[in-house]
């Protein structure tokens, strides 16, 4: 039995032992504290420093591909002078301009300004009232870029940089950081870095058929009686053929990569559906036709008006992913001599009734501004607003003028994508042939219309893209002058003109920027368009470079909607807007916004895409309009018409819809 006095004696002589434990366990529980409190404070610094990392390289890229889409010509050369050098952010007596061949850091007077202008937002670039950095010296900012998917020469490496890339950005930020407790330990300072990537990287587009008009969107006119099919994507009628990649299905619009459809208009009564700007319910499709959208991956349509049929249709309705796949590019620039820098023009060559009657199929026509005359003034042909009318013969970069050529502009023989300009519409005879190149038709005086007939066969290796517009066309002022007598061509050919194919055989293949000779970086958002046509052709009011007397609120070409008939807030397109752009917006037969199908058109053959704005519409007439078997991805307004055995019969595109996008891809 333990007696009280040994308790006692016991106490006694073990007091000293606890004082010895605890002071050693203090080491290691100030070793735990610290750690403790650096990984804590380490934690928060990192947050500060990836979001430095992640706004300066997105910055970077942001900047980069807005000047992009507004220089001219957009290369991407052109702000990619860095190679995968370095770029020190916090350094005033840094970056100096270096050579190409030099190592070290680049100039600072680039996109990546803009990168490390951004990191400054959390102090990291010198700018929070230090010379050398923030925290007197103790944040870094680094930046690489490149073109394409090559990696830096140097640390931080992308972690496999995808090879849709264009152009990339790689920001590192670090901060050297004082240890408290964990000083204890031997380690006074530590450091903390992030990584960030962005790039400028390709975006596949899925879908054959988009409908791009909204609530208020409608097919002509600005007075109440005008109206017509607000809101509506397709109203078609009949189940004019076999769906070629489904022989069992019979449909008015065989759209096999899908259909997607932007307007909400669902039945309800509300404003900008129907036929009227009060709204009467209409539905975003009607009519009696079929459809068919392809496999069933999506919901399909519920609710169509009309009874109209979608079979199995991967259809998207309203939301982010139907707005215009171009918005915030600019319209597809001439390719003329000086694309990637300042415009120069090319010479043009009048050709008078005389002149015309020369062609035959042994004809060439060089890449020219093409105008028809009939008179002299100064000695110098007029033009007179006269559609032209080739009968025959075939358009090669290298061929001549038939008729009369102008003296100046630069010769294009040598470009890889050459540019023809038609004045007054093209009339084709039963065989003519287009080269590689841009074809423009610039606009019809105000009895014309661009009734392109007869045969069109295009190239099918570099392809062809056809424009639909006016002379008011971004960059056509600057061809201007080389044609003689031009100071009226601007009110002459301001109308954009009907578009009507009617006896008309149409075989063309889209613009491949990948089988150019040499590569025009400013045309590479615009791969495989077989057709555009104006944004100042549609009921909507585009924005556009101005301001202009009829749109005082447009500023940039950017593919913004800025005006619509009863839903862009305060912003209703008006009829002077519509006569400013050359739209004749009357009445349903007079609406130049339509790109017509008659009945007896020939075959119709297009592979790429075929782009119509906003507000614009393809019009089918009843009988045997057709577009037929074609390899194209269609982006307009609406889709009108039908009966009989017309009918728009897609199949799978060769390839895909690509749009450029930034993106923080790490």
């Amino acid at each position: 039995m333990i007696t009280a006095k040994q308790i006692s004696d016991r106490k006694r002589k073990s007091g000293g032992q606890a004082i010895v434990m605890v002071s050693l366990s203090l080491i290691a529980m100030s070793g735990m504290m610290g750690l403790a409190v650096d990984l804590g404070w380490s934690f928060y610094v990192q947050r500060e420093a990836q979001a430095a990392a992640d706004g300066a390289a997105l910055a970077a890229v942001q900047a980069a591909y807005k000047s992009m889409q507004n220089a001219p010509g957009g290369d991407v050369t052109a702000w990619s002078t860095c190679g995968n050098s370095s770029v020190d952010c916090q350094t005033a007596a840094r970056p100096t301009p270096l050579t190409a061949a030099s190592s070290g850091n680049c100039p600072l007077t680039n996109n990546l300004k803009a990168g490390c202008a951004y990191s400054s937002t959390n102090c990291f670039s010198g700018t929070c009232g230090f010379a050398d950095g923030g925290l007197s010296g103790r944040q870094h900012v680094y930046l690489q870029a490149n073109k394409g998917s090559v990696a830096p020469s140097s640390i931080p490496t992308p972690p496999g940089p995808p090879a849709n890339m264009i152009y990339w950005v790689t920001a590192t930020t670090w901060q050297t950081v004082p240890q408290l407790f964990s000083a204890i330990m031997g380690n006074p300072q530590g450091i903390v870095a992030s990584v960030a990537t962005a790039a400028i990287a390709e975006k596949v587009i899925p879908g054959s058929f988009f409908g791009m008009n909204k609530i208020g969107d409608c097919m002509f006119g600005t007075s109440t009686a005008a109206y017509q099919n607000c809101g509506v994507d397709i109203n078609v009628t009949g189940h004019g053929a076999t769906c070629p990649d489904n022989t069992s299905i019979q449909a008015y619009l065989c759209a096999p990569k899908g259909i997607v459809l932007a307007s909400i208009c669902n039945g309800t009564a509300q404003a900008g559906c129907g036929t009227s700007p009060t709204g009467n319910g209409s539905n975003y499709a009607g009519n009696s036709g079929t459809v068919w959208g392809g496999p069933a991956v999506g919901v399909g349509v519920s609710g169509a008006a009309g009874g109209l049929t979608i079979v199995s249709s991967p259809t998207v309705l309203g939301g982010a992913a139907t707005t215009d796949p171009f918005q915030g590019k600019p319209q597809p620039p001439l390719s003329v001599p000086g694309v990637g820098g300042a415009p120069q023009a090319i010479p043009s060559c009048g050709l008078s009734d005389a002149n015309l009657a020369t062609i035959t199929s042994a004809t060439q026509l060089g890449p020219y501004q093409y105008y028809h005359y009939s008179t002299l003034s100064g000695g110098k042909p007029v033009p007179d607003g006269v559609q032209l009318s080739i009968p025959a013969g075939s358009f090669a970069k290298s061929a001549g003028c038939p008729g009369t050529l102008s003296a100046g502009g630069t010769s294009q023989a040598s470009s890889a994508f050459p540019a023809y300009i038609f004045y007054g519409g093209l009339a084709a005879g039963n065989s003519v042939t287009l080269g590689p190149g841009q074809y423009v038709m610039a606009g019809v005086n105000a009895t014309g219309t661009q009734i392109m007939s007869g045969a069109l066969t295009g190239d099918t290796s570099v392809g062809t893209m056809l424009i639909l517009s006016n002379a008011n066309y971004p960059g056509l002022s600057t061809q201007l002058t080389t044609v003689p007598n031009s100071g009226s061509m601007a009110t002459t050919y301001q109308y954009q003109g009907d578009v009507d194919l009617k006896n008309t055989s149409l075989t063309l293949t889209g613009f491949n920027k990948d089988n150019l000779s040499t590569a025009i970086p400013a045309l590479d958002d615009y791969d495989t368009i077989v057709l555009w046509q104006d944004r100042a052709n549609s009921t909507v009011e585009y924005n556009k470079a101005g301001p202009t007397p009829a749109c005082s609120i447009c500023t940039k070409d950017d593919g913004t909607v800025v005006a619509c008939g009863m839903t862009c807030g305060t912003n209703h397109a008006s009829q002077a807007m519509y006569t400013e752009n050359g739209v004749w917006a009357t009445n349903k037969n007079g609406a130049s916004p339509q790109f017509a199908l008659n009945h007896g058109n020939g075959t119709t053959a297009l592979n790429g895409t075929l782009y119509q704005p906003r507000g614009a519409w393809i019009e089918m007439a009843s009988g045997t309009a057709q577009i037929s078997n074609s390899k194209l991805i269609i982006l307009t307004g609406m889709i009108d018409g039908g009966g009989g055995n017309s009918a728009t019969t897609l199949t799978s595109p060769t390839t895909s819809l690509i749009t450029y996008v930034p993106a923080l891809i790490q």
